[in-house]
């Protein structure tokens, strides 16, 4: 293959890679030669490798001309040198996947895609400003032990276990349907979980090796049913211990996914929905791996900060959840109809926000989009 639409052909040998390499470090460097070259580093590579690299470095030269100065070229070129050996798509082969993973581990598609949005009008702002500063009504102790108990019970005659390896399948197709085919704002962030190594699918446990600790008690009432309990406020319900081994949960550093492993019985649903339901809350938990830094900060600093890390995550979930209704391996899990606990408040903010620019603070965090400045 060669690289196309450019005056320099295929590189023949040693001299030529090196020759078209510095020309394309030139170009994306934009003259800057204070740092010394990446030639080195790609020299010692193999001959694959240094293809991709020279591929990779073509297709950001010649898109970054109509990127515009918000894509740092720079930067670009040492991602892509650094990114070579864990490479996924070769150039010629994988076509748009090549392209695809080429776009999201150089930064372009984290500096284009925001680029197109306007931040909110100031009077959209102020009303985005009162949704993130009401903090969601909070049930009262009476009201929440009912509603432990009630979920208790759908496992108090489990049907049976679901196949962890069944689990960790579906864990990994996910993955590799967010990174390479789902909606371009999930993968767009360079040093998020998609690219740099992290296995999904190694992180499921059963939700039962989950330790019954008061902090992952007051922790499963907060993410669970919206009570944000006091610290040290004590819950010795039993209903929790049921419900702590049987509920999803996420590491916030990244390396445990709980997922419940017990079908549970007829009073949750038919038993033939499960396999659609665990693979939503698989969708929900790794939405939750990829939040930017910088939106968990500025959600968190805020009265409804619930708000944004859970209902948003859940309207996040339901569409693409949907948005994998074509993949091969995903689709048959996605029910008819695709349902989703998201709260009025939440769907207000992408509303007034736009459903790119809510993607935009949650994946890239670029909060200012969402009010959030």
């Amino acid at each position: 293959m060669t690289l196309s639409k450019t005056k320099r052909g295929t590189p023949t040998g040693p001299e030529d890679e090196e020759h078209t390499f510095l020309d394309l470090e030139s170009r994306l460097r934009r003259g800057e030669l204070a740092v010394p070259s990446r030639w080195g580093d790609v020299a010692r590579t193999d001959p694959a490798e240094r293809l991709w690299i020279l591929h990779a470095m073509d297709l950001v030269a010649k898109a970054a001309e109509k990127a515009g100065p918000q894509f740092d070229t720079f930067r670009a070129a040492a991602l892509l040198v650094d990114r070579a050996p864990r490479r996924r798509f070769d150039p010629g082969t994988a076509g748009r996947y090549f392209e695809r993973e080429v776009m999201s581990v150089s930064g372009m598609l984290e500096a284009t895609l925001p680029a197109t949005l306007t931040p909110p009008d100031d009077a959209t702002t102020a009303r985005l400003t009162r949704v993130h500063q009401t903090a969601p009504p909070r049930p009262t102790r009476e009201t929440l032990a009912r509603a432990l108990t009630a979920r208790a019970a759908w496992w108090e005659a489990p049907i049976r276990l679901t196949d962890l390896t069944w689990l960790q399948g579906v864990a990994s197709s996910l993955q590799r349907w967010m990174r390479d085919d789902g909606p371009l704002h999930a993968a767009a962030w360079p040093d998020g979980p998609l690219h740099d190594g992290s296995d999904f699918a190694r992180s499921i446990a059963d939700a039962g090796a989950r330790d019954d600790t008061p902090a992952h008690r007051l922790a499963l009432l907060r993410d669970e049913f919206g009570y944000p309990a006091d610290p040290g406020e004590q819950w010795d319900d039993p209903a929790i211990g049921v419900l702590l081994a049987n509920s999803p949960a996420h590491v916030t550093a990244g390396t445990w996914t709980y997922v419940p492993a017990s079908v549970p019985g007829t009073g949750w649903g038919p038993e033939e929905a499960w396999p659609g339901h665990l693979y939503r809350l698989l969708t929900h938990e790794l939405l939750h791996r990829l939040a930017h830094p910088a939106y968990l900060e500025k959600a968190e600093a805020v009265p409804g900060g619930r708000l944004l890390t859970e209902d948003v995550v859940e309207l996040l979930t339901a569409e693409f959840v949907e948005a994998s209704r074509d993949d091969p391996e995903l689709g048959p899990l996605v029910p008819d109809v695709v349902e989703s606990r998201h709260t009025e408040a939440a769907e207000e903010i992408r509303e007034l926000a736009g459903s790119k620019g809510l993607k935009a603070a949650y994946f890239l965090g670029r909060t200012e989009f969402i009010g959030l400045t």
